[in-house]
């Protein structure tokens, strides 16, 4: 019983995490009374903060519903419940909301609404959201409820409702009822909320549903909604209406008509959709042509697509509203007309305000067309206006609907006045204006006296409705004397009149009783502090928001819009406090003698008084602002006579405006008494710095219009410059954030002021103002006196030098201070954008059809008074937005008007247009540049230069760039009169000069063939310009361009050209470099070592290379040019210009650096968002932007990424694919941002831009993988998520691309953790989503085999098997084809692996299986599959560093796939004792093979010298830990767990993970951890990465940790089962981590550095001698192979590298039972193909290739010719280097064993597991495949015959294979044919002299006797060697041994392993008889003595081989002897 209660002793936080419940239940009551007494901001919150999504998902009913009420007063008190609620709301979801019990359900929905309440409804709305895609009904029946209430309570202005309405639909269809059911009361809910808009998106559904729903409306039709609970920043209105509770019905009444829920526009609720590029090609053609049937189709066309896409998006409709315009006006057929009405309607209503530019040409156009007679016509007309006016005013449509009612035509007349009628509708008295009411009401009553009754009936209905709107006496004042039947009439229709908007109540609003009310509430006993803290403030929740919005907030240019600050701090509100509040807050602060002092009449008194009140609030702030203001304002206040006390009191105010909450209603008590001491000399700078302080706690903008208004108003002069001096100085510390207008506006009232001070004052303001606006400041004061321009210019020249200081204070210094956190030093702020400071003005309004009409009239004068009229409006605005309506196009035609006065005029008015539209330009630069160019071509010259006036200003406000663009210039050059040809020329001569760069490259290439036209033209004029210009153009173009271009020409014209080219061809400069990011921006620099490393590599590298071409970079020289342009960037100055020159950037696409390692850190202490998004947000371009900017890349490159023009994406893809061949190390630097960009790209809809940027990323990903490349993790997790989705895409070419990316990734990227990110893609609802993520499962399971299963084969097979009842029929056979795979390689073991699945899916997979066909080959082992690149370690991922340059004459061989590259590794002595150690060994040249040879001894013995320590003494931990129950098994979840600590980044819970584990291995269950070596090999390996990345970074590595890790690995392999599991990837990744350890040189200089090199040096011999040795031996192979591919020829790395494989081949012959020799053969032959013998002949040192080859001369020893039989696995094995080896060491051996294998070898998995006949009979996979292929053959009948000779080969090869067991399956008639066939080829060959005499036998006897005819051969000829009598030196003489010689050919030609003796044989013969002596070859004695066996040359006999090396080494020379003899015969 004390054991059960044991818990009760423990703390509160222990017993909320104890595993017994009734403990947790305990500490969740308790925790929840400490929560009810704790302060909001006390620091036990943030202790529990990380347990509460624990409460709420506690697995006991019980003690979850106390941990939800613990959560709940945990969410209501701390004030760090926001950073927790993502977690919480998560758990409720996933545990709470849908749990049996009802308490625990409703406890889970009030905790949700908490949530909601303290300001995260965004989160709860966004897992509800998840939550009814899950797969229990419950669950999402749950989540709708709570959606349903959620809505309920707080309305439909929190909750975001777009989400909801898409998913109505699908949970409308869901197959559960209850969820049907709540999904109903959710609809119903929002239809309470929003009424009618809900019903456009029920159309999908079912007739029936939408008839129950619509019952349920009617029910719920008479209900009027009210938000029952408030969020924390909405109790104001909660005040605000239980005051109006407790007011009563009558006070209800009153208000119904302010409280009703704004109406919703359904169109609000749909995405809004560009249907542009959704028009027919042939849309404009067919609506020009001449058939009205084609003209309908084009408009039933676009009429169609609107109606199915009701909302638009923002783009270019002009032509489209264009096009419609001219069927209305001009088109003779009524039915076109109509359906060209309805379509401008549908437009009009999709685009909403957006469509304002087109409304008022279309409107007058309209009322134009209103006299149709067609009723149909009229109606569509009336629609289209309707839609129409919403997207205009009732002043810009004036001046055409008082036309229109003038006009003659009554239906005109009759449909306008109707028309007003209706937009009347939808106005309020603030809306109609006196001004409007004048014109309308005089034009209508006018029309009550009209013929026409319709008309009268018209006119009587809009004044009616314009009566209601604004009163009676409004309207009557206009309408003049009238008919009382007519006034009766216009009565009448008032009352009938339904108002469209809500009108102004009329009803004084009653004095609210809320802050009396709530007054007990309010003050508290807690004090003041408490007070504060418990009052609710409408800034808190949203001042924790601000800085997430920090990114979003930034202004590139240095200043941002006063929206954009007021969206960074939300401004703080309170209600106003009455006297006796303030009194009474303000007492719990200072006693009330002290709030009397402050009021006393001794000015001594209130200073001590104030003195007291100054200590008090200082430095803090939970104080009552507004209260401590009242009574600091009580009399005498801030109005002090005395100046010391008015200094406190002003600080007082600059104490709380800094500390506290300022409110805008605080700030009111104080500022008019702060402006009016603004000009005191004493107290003047205390209360400019208060305003100061003021302004940073509210806004600049708000202030400082408050102190303007206020000091301008003051009749003090001295206070209106103070107020001008101090927001002079404001701007300079807070930056220019305010709207300029207003200040304007008060200048030139400072300005026209008559004391000099004041003006002073002014014109310094406008220097501060300058300094960020630039010249345009100027033009706003133009009519100013010339003195006071003088004396403006003067300040403006002071300042022009000056470059605007960065903020200091304020929203934009918080910006600025981070921004330098990242960057070294700041740079000073840049200009604003101009057209964000200057106040533009509309004027298309105000141009009118009328003045178009007059523009184009045929009367000169009137266009002349037209042209005044517009200059007279340009000269008022003086600044215009771009809504100019069609001005543009009336002054183009106008400048080659016939009169040249006009038409001067005319280009002077474009010039002036260009200056007032600025940047706007570029809308009309179409419409206008074409009637300038045109006007070049005029005979006077003034008209010329006017014209270049103009497009000068115009090219200024925009760039050169646009005029390319289209080829406008082009055109001019093309269709010009000469005079055009050479002002063009001569102007973009000049031009394209001041333009570094940027220009379109095609557009310029245009121009080119009119260029060299004009150097040939016959004015002498034009071709002057010509000559001018091609320097320009070949500056943009260079000169191989050109000269291409000139090519093409005739070859007159090509001499004339390309001498004009070679003239200028020495002018053209040479380009410059890439401008360099500074050292703030481009991340830390490389190392001085590694720069000047690579630098000299570089040099040694570009010297015997030619010289690249003048216009490519050179690669090479790419890091020496950016170091030299950086001391060039360093002098320069930066021009005024370089602004506008942006897009001019001569930088690479992107450039190499190291800022990705700051972008991954960034990312990980998340200093920036991580890259994780359903949908991308602003913010995330945003920081996408940044980081590409701070990378270098290019500006015009990132312009064409970021462009809203697809086609802009797919130059910028062509680019990038282009920086993937020539400069792909920079490719490799900004990867990561690279992937980002393309995940944007794939949610856009156009398919081009996505299939060539996946079809680019493929190319880059098989460079990648080349270059031997590992993606970070953050790469891939940037990626991968959205290629998934991607795989779901519905075009098969996507999905087809995509697939070839995952290829691809799983070489850079390691399977198994691609396999996760698959896996989660089967959660998605596409089908071909999850169709696809099950081919990849099927895909990976076949290549990589069932390890690449995640978490686990069995719970990855579990949700395989799931998939098999799947809907969708394409989902069920990827399923079931994958499971199909995992059989292949588990068989019947699959069933258990997927668990209990229904016996309907069950059969599907046994039926599949079945039919199924065998494998044709057995799964690849790892080594041969595609691979899979090993994990790389978690946060020590690095990018691959460039390889380093061997300066060798020939190319490294290619890159292999398979392992991570070693790195080199500097040299240093112990490169330099290797190489003196190899140096003892060297080639010997007399040898014809390339074999070698190792001094055995020697190397072991220098290997124990380096390897081999003395034993080290095993640390003992500092802290053990025991299993809480020894008697249990552990748990895989326990252990996986350890193992993951063992690679966490903190040391102690590195150490927690060691201790555990060693535990487990000390403890008789070590083999638990057999599944979990492999993780924890890799987990040792991120250490020791991370041991190296600190002493790189010369940080202090910790031995103890080091020790510890080693010690565990040592244990682990001390148990062979253990050990045995390490597999070859982990292995390598282990060795090649203690390799570098080892050869650290930096480490042995290190105190502590001894202690680790012992301890991995101990570790290390460890693994050679315990691991698996077979994947060892790869794993060492494979290093090898990486380390040659890298370059590190003589590395430490490598030569401790090859010593380690030496000491293998020592012990292979004790290891030959545990051995896969098929592994071991792959992994040599891959290395002898990456680099082959005649590869080493370039190479200094060939020790790799020995070492390699020492394996094999080992192997080939110990097992002789059954070492053949191990090539199973390689293609081709008889034609590779390997296989001729083995030969010819085999021929040098004899090819007999030396050791014969036991029993236990020849097992399965053992060395001769793969010996082609093993005891019992019994076949090696791969040879019973063979033979299954070849009986294959045999019984069809195309390939009988090849089968039977591939039979007869395998019989000879494999003598002791018995084939019986194959043929014995069949029937007796294929047996027999099968002899026949044999026994036919075997007389075939026996005819052709190819068969031995012993093989005459028939094939049985052959089987018996073929050991016995072999031994016989070689007797046979060794009788034979030695019988060969001496040569005669007489040739004559009759002693030839020509019988014995040819019986011995005879012999060696059926004997295939000597074939080559015959040659000698030839030789020798032909020798003897022609006299001459046989060469000698040389014999070395060192052979016999000192040297293992070593085929060393040709051999002369083929005795048996020896036992022992060296008797088989003498065996060779007894050979050479005997031929030596048979070749100089005794004298």
């Amino acid at each position: 019983m004390e054991e059960d209660n044991e818990y009760l002793k423990l703390s509160t936080e222990d017993k909320c995490q104890h595993k017994l419940w009734k403990a947790r239940l305990k500490g969740y009551e308790e925790a929840t009374l400490l929560f009810q007494q704790l302060d909001e901001k006390a620091p036990e919150f943030n202790r529990y903060a990380p347990l509460i999504k624990k409460f709420v998902a506690d697995s006991n009913a019980v003690a979850q519903e106390k941990g939800l009420e613990a959560s709940l007063v945990f969410m209501e008190n701390a004030h760090v419940a926001g950073r927790v609620s993502g977690d919480v709301v998560a758990a409720i979801v996933q545990k709470a909301i849908a749990a049996p019990k009802t308490s625990t359900r409703e406890k889970a929905r009030d905790l949700l609404l908490m949530v909601v309440e303290i300001e995260k409804y965004e989160i709860v709305q966004e897992e509800l959201i998840k939550g009814f895609s899950q797969k229990n009904p419950k669950v999402v029946a749950a989540c709708i409820g709570a959606m349903t209430l959620a809505l309920s309570s707080f309305g439909h202005k929190i909750l975001t409702l777009k989400p909801l309405v898409k998913l109505i639909p699908v949970i409308m269809e869901h197959k559960d009822k209850s969820v049907r059911e709540e999904a109903k009361g959710l609809i119903v809910e929002l239809h309470r909320w929003i009424g009618a808009a809900i019903k456009a998106q029920l159309t999908s559904l079912k007739p029936v549903q939408v008839s129950e729903l619509e019952a349920e409306f009617e029910k719920t039709a008479g209900e009027k909604p009210q938000q029952t609970r408030f969020l924390r920043s909405q109790q104001d209105l909660r005040a605000k209406m239980e005051a109006r509770a407790e007011g009563g019905d009558d006070d209800d009444e009153a208000d119904d008509d302010g409280d009703e829920p704004d109406a919703v526009d359904p169109l609000d609720l749909m995405e809004p959709v560009n249907i542009l590029p959704m028009l027919p090609k042939d849309f404009y053609e067919l609506l020009e042509a001449k058939k009205w049937q084609e003209r309908k189709q084009s408009l039933e066309a676009a009429k169609e697509l609107i109606a199915k896409n009701p909302r638009l998006a923002a783009g270019d409709y002009g032509d489209l509203v264009k096009a419609l315009k001219k069927v209305i006006t001009k088109d003779t057929n009524v039915m076109l007309v109509a359906l060209a009405g309805q379509t401008l309607a549908g437009l009009a209503t999709g685009l909403r305000k957006q469509f304002s530019p087109y409304a008022v040409s279309c409107m007058s156009a309209i009322l134009d067309k209103f006299k149709e007679k067609k009723a149909t016509v009229v109606a569509a007309l009336r629609e289209a206006a309707d839609a129409i006016y919403p997207a205009t005013s009732l002043e810009a449509i004036q001046e055409d609907v008082v036309g229109a009612l003038g006009n003659k035509n009554p239906s005109i007349k009759a449909e306008t006045a109707a028309l007003l009628a209706r937009c009347f509708c939808y106005c309020t008295p603030a809306i109609l204006t006196k001004k409007l009411l004048k014109v309308y009401v005089t034009e209508l009553a006018r029309l009550l006296s009209d013929s026409d009754p319709a008309v009268r009936e018209a006119a009587s209905e809009a004044l009616g409705t314009a009566w209601k709107v604004v009163g009676e006496k409004s309207v009557a004042a206009f309408m003049g004397e009238q008919d009382p039947l007519k006034v009766a009439k216009v009565k009448e229709y008032s009352e009938k009149a339904e108002l469209k908007v809500r009108q102004g109540s009329a009803k004084a609003a009653k004095p609210a009783a809320a802050p009396a009310a709530d007054k007990p509430k309010v003050v508290k006993s807690g004090g003041a502090a408490a007070a504060a803290a418990k009052k609710p403030a409408a800034g808190k929740p949203a001042a924790k928001k601000a800085p997430a919005k920090k990114a979003a907030t930034k202004s590139a240019g240095g200043a941002s819009s006063s929206a954009a600050a007021a969206a960074a701090r939300p401004e703080v509100t309170e209600p106003e406090l009455s006297p006796e509040e303030a009194d009474q807050l303000v007492a719990e602060l200072i006693s009330e003698d002290i709030i009397k002092q402050l009021a006393d009449s001794n000015w001594k008194t209130r200073l001590e008084a104030t003195q007291t009140l100054q200590q008090t609030v200082s430095g803090r702030s939970d104080l009552p602002t507004q209260a401590i203001l009242v009574a600091l304002s009580r009399k005498p206040g801030l109005k002090d006579n005395n100046f010391q006390v008015l200094k406190l009191k002003f600080d007082v105010v600059q104490q709380l405006a800094e500390n506290t909450k300022f409110s805008r209603r605080s700030a009111d008590l104080c500022l008019s008494d702060l402006v009016d001491k603004l000009g005191d000399l004493k107290t003047g700078s205390g209360a400019a710095a208060a305003l100061s302080s003021m302004a940073e706690a509210l806004s600049l903008e708000t202030i400082s219009s408050e102190v303007l208004q206020l000091a301008f108003a003051h009749k003090s002069p001295k206070v209106q410059e103070g107020a001008l001096s101090w927001l002079s100085k404001s701007i300079r510390e807070f930056g220019f954030t305010l709207k300029p207008k207003p200040i304007v506006n008060y200048v030139r009232k400072a300005l026209a002021h008559t004391n000099p001070a004041i003006r002073n004052a002014a014109v310094a303001l406008l220097g501060t103002m300058h300094l960020y606006m630039g010249g345009t400041l100027r033009q706003l004061f133009e009519d100013e006196k010339p003195a006071l321009l003088q004396q403006i210019d003067a300040e403006f020249q002071r300042v022009s030098g000056e470059q605007p200081p960065a903020p200091t204070r304020g929203r934009r210094a918080v910006d600025a201070a981070a921004d330098g956190d990242d960057s070294g030093e700041r740079e000073p702020a840049a200009a604003a954008p101009v057209e964000d400071l200057v106040p533009r003005e509309d004027i298309g309004d105000r141009v009118t059809g009328a003045l178009l009409t007059e523009l184009a009239d045929k009367n000169w004068k009137v266009r002349n008074e037209a042209l005044q009229k517009v200059a007279a409006l340009l000269r008022q605005a003086k600044f215009v937005t771009a809504n100019i309506g069609e001005l543009g196009s009336a002054l183009a035609a106008r400048c080659v008007d016939s009169n040249k006065n006009l038409a001067a005029e005319s280009l002077r008015i474009c010039g002036e247009l260009g200056g007032a539209l600025g940047p706007h330009c570029r809308a009309h630069l179409k419409t206008v540049v074409p009637g300038l160019l045109t006007a070049l071509a005029d005979s006077k010259p003034n008209i010329r230069q006017a014209a270049l006036a103009a497009l000068t200003t115009w090219k200024e406000q925009t760039s050169l760039k646009e005029f390319f663009d289209g080829e406008m210039l082009a055109d001019a050059l093309k269709a010009g009169t000469p005079n055009t040809r050479s002002e063009l020329l001569a102007w973009l001569a000049i031009q394209m000069k001041e333009v570094s760069g940027g220009l379109p490259k095609d557009d310029l290439t245009a121009c080119v063939p009119h260029l060299y036209t004009a150097l040939e033209d016959r004015s002498a004029e034009v071709r002057r310009a010509a000559a001018d210009a091609v320097l320009p153009f070949m500056i943009h173009l260079s000169y191989e361009a050109m000269a291409r271009h000139a090519g093409k020409l005739k070859p007159a014209s090509k001499t004339t050209v390309m001498a004009a080219l070679d003239k200028e061809r020495p002018n053209v400069p040479a380009k410059a470099p890439p401008k360099p990011k500074s050292a703030a921006a481009a991340g830390r620099a490389p190392p001085a070592r590694l720069a000047s490393a690579q630098s000299e590599e570089e040099l040694l590298d570009d010297e015997p290379s030619a010289a690249p071409p003048s216009g490519k970079a050179v690669r090479g020289g790419g890091k020496t040019q950016r170091a030299a342009s950086k001391t060039r960037a360093g002098s320069r100055a930066t021009s005024a210009r370089s602004a506008k020159d942006e897009d001019a950037d001569l930088a690479p696409p992107l450039q190499v650096n190291n800022l990705k390692r700051q972008r991954v850190a960034d990312e990980v202490k998340l200093k920036c968002l991580k890259w994780n998004f359903s949908q991308p947000r602003a913010e995330f371009l945003e920081q996408l932007k940044d980081q590409m900017t701070n990378a270098g890349v290019n500006k015009t490159l990132m312009t064409q990424m970021f462009h809203s023009d697809f086609k802009q994406h797919i130059k910028a893809i062509d680019t990038l694919s282009g920086c993937t061949d020539s400069s792909f190390e920079a490719v490799s630097a900004n990867l990561d941002l690279l992937l980002k960009w393309m995940t944007l790209r794939f949610f856009d809809t156009n398919p081009t831009v996505i299939i060539k940027g996946l079809e680019m990323f493929h190319q880059i990903f098989i460079r990648l993988a080349d270059d031997e490349y590992r993606l970070l993790e953050q790469e891939a997790t940037a990626f991968i998520p959205y290629a998934i989705v991607k795989l779901g895409d519905p075009k098969d070419s996507i999905r087809a691309s995509m697939r070839n990316i995952f290829r691809e990734l799983y070489k850079i990227y390691p399977a198994s953790k691609v396999f996760l990110f698959v896996m989660d893609g089967l959660k998605s609802k596409n089908g071909r989503q999850r169709a696809e993520c099950l081919d990849e499962v099927g895909y990976m399971i076949e290549t990589f085999a069932l390890g690449v299963c995640q978490p686990s084969a069995g719970a990855a097979l579990k949700e395989v098997a799931r998939q098999i009842g799947d809907r969708d029929n394409a989902v069920r056979k990827a399923a079931l084809n994958a499971l199909v795979q995992a059989h292949y390689n588990t068989g019947d073991k699959l069933y258990k692996l997927i668990g209990n699945i229904s016996d309907k899916d069950l059969s599907l997979l046994e039926e599949r299986i079945k039919r199924a066909p065998p494998r044709a080959a057995p799964p690849p082992p790892a080594a041969e599959r595609p691979r899979s690149c090993v994990e790389p370690s978690h946060q020590e991922q690095e990018p691959a560093p460039p390889r380093p340059r061997s300066g060798l004459p020939t190319a490294p061989p290619p890159a292999e796939p398979d392992e991570p590259p070693a790195p080199p590794r500097p040299r240093n002595e112990i490169t330099e004792y290797c190489e003196r150690l190899m140096s003892q060994y060297p080639r010997t040249a007399a040898a014809d093979m390339e074999e070698f040879e190792l001094h055995w001894r020697q190397v072991w013995r220098e290997m124990d010298a380096i390897i081999n320590e003395p034993p080290l003494v095993t640390p003992t931990f500092k802290h053990s830990w025991t299993k809480p129950n020894s008697q249990s098994a552990y748990h895989t979840a326990e252990l996986e767990q350890w193992v993951g600590q063992v690679a966490d980044p903190d040391p102690a819970t590195v150490r927690r993970g060691l201790e555990r584990l060693m535990t487990v291995l000390k403890s008789n269950e070590h083999d638990v951890l057999a599944d979990h070596t492999g993780r924890i090999l890799e987990a040792s390996t991120v250490q020791y990465r991370r041991l190296l990345a600190a002493v790189e970074a010369d940080e202090k590595p910790t031995a103890a940790l080091a020790r510890e890790v080693s010690t565990l690995l040592t244990t682990l392999l001390h148990y062979p089962s253990l050990a045995d599991k390490c597999s070859h990837e982990a292995l390598q990744q282990l060795v090649a981590a203690s390799l570098e350890i080892i050869t650290c040189p930096k480490l042995s200089k290190q105190g502590e550095g001894a202690a680790i090199l012992a301890a991995v040096n101990k570790l290390t011999v460890r693994l050679v001698e315990k691991a698996n040795h077979t994947n060892l031996v790869c794993a060492l192979v494979a290093m090898l192979r990486a380390s040659v591919s890298s370059g590190a020829a003589g590395s430490p790395y490598q030569e401790l590298l090859m010593k380690c494989i030496w000491k293998v081949v020592r012990l292979l012959p004790e290891w030959l039972s545990q051995l896969d020799f098929h592994e071991i053969m792959l992994e040599i032959h891959r290395f002898l193909e990456a680099h082959p013998s005649s590869w080493w002949k370039t190479m200094a040192s060939d020790t790799p290739l020995r070492t390699v080859k020492t394996v094999l001369h080992s192997l080939a020893s110990i097992f002789g010719y059954q070492v053949l039989t191990f090539v199973g696995l390689i293609e081709n094995a008889d034609k590779t280097e390997l296989w001729a080896y083995l030969m010819k060491v085999l021929t040098t051996t004899g090819g007999e064993a030396t050791l014969k294998l036991t029993e236990d070898a020849r097992q399965p998995g053992a060395g001769a597991s793969a010996s082609p006949s093993p005891a019992g009979g019994k076949f090696s996979k791969s040879t019973y495949d063979q033979l299954s292929e070849i009986f294959k053959k045999i019984g069809t009948k195309e390939n009988t015959k090849e089968g039977l000779v591939q039979l007869y080969d395998f019989r000879l090869q494999n003598p002791d294979a018995d084939i019986q067991a194959f043929l014995s399956k069949s029937s007796q008639f294929f047996q027999n044919y099968v002899e026949r066939g044999l026994k036919g080829i075997e007389a075939q060959r026996l005819r052709s002299g190819q068969q031995t005499a012993g093989a005459a036998a028939s094939a049985s006897d052959r089987d018996r006797t073929w050991r016995q005819e072999q031994l016989r051969m070689r007797k046979d000829a060794e009788r034979l060697l030695a019988e060969l009598p001496p040569l005669p030196k007489d040739p004559s003489d009759e002693r030839r041994p020509d019988v014995h010689i040819d019986r011995f050919r005879e012999l060696l030609r059926h004997w295939p392993e000597h074939q080559h003796l015959i040659r000698d044989l030839d030789q020798l013969q032909a020798s003897w008889r022609s006299g001459a002596e046989a060469p000698r070859r040389p014999t070395s004695q060192h052979h016999q003595t000192s040297t293992p066996p070593r085929a060393t040359g040709p051999s002369a006999g083929v005795g048996g081989s020896p036992q022992q090396p060296v008797a088989d080494a003498a065996e060779i020379e007894e050979y050479r002897r005997r031929l030596a003899k048979f070749r100089n015969p005794a004298p």
